[in-house]
């Protein structure tokens, strides 16, 4: 069975802010380039075991179940929808960001 995967927008501007960011401000465009792709390969596996990664363990997500993985120093956090058979990527952040911070 397998699950759609949609994007938020402020996932998709997470991505963008990510990829301009190595690719700008540490002058690194081709790993900026890999890290976007390793990212995206990695979302495209939730389409066959979306729930192979664990619920996080903070309030509010906990409670809607929101799921997370870490890769390359950044934390994906996501949805499923088994009714519908979606994945939802809702945030992509740093890992060296202070997450209970941002989502005060």
């Amino acid at each position: 069975m397998n699950y759609k995967i949609n994007y938020s927008n402020e996932a998709i501007n997470d991505l963008i802010q990510i990829h301009d960011y190595i690719a700008n401000e540490a002058n690194e465009p081709k790993n900026a380039n890999d890290l976007i792709n390793d990212i995206r390969n990695t979302i495209r596996l939730l389409d066959t075991f979306p729930l192979r990664f664990p619920v996080v363990s903070f309030s509010p997500w906990k409670t809607i179940n929101m799921r997370y993985f870490t890769i390359k120093n950044q934390i994906i956090f996501y949805l499923v929808n088994e009714s519908n058979l979606t994945v939802n990527i809702v945030r992509i952040y740093s890992s060296k960001r202070d997450i209970n911070k941002i989502l005060k």
